[in-house]
């Protein structure tokens, strides 16, 4: 049973350890992948929505 709380342990560690790793780089783990996505809908929402067809009534810009 005493492996237990050291299997524990060790997860507590590399979860502290790699959040601190995900913050302390966090403009390449968190905010490039956001911006990315938001280029990403935003060209091709641009480039397509003229293309689209209105879906009951309602327009793909709305």
């Amino acid at each position: 049973m005493a492996a237990v709380p050291a299997r524990r342990r060790g997860l507590v560690a590399l979860a502290r350890r790699e959040t601190a790793r995900v913050l302390k780089l966090w403009t390449q783990t968190v905010a490039a992948p956001i911006l990315s996505s938001f280029l990403f809908i935003v060209v091709f929402g641009l480039s397509l929505g003229t293309r689209i067809d209105a879906v009951d009534g309602i327009s793909y810009d709305m």
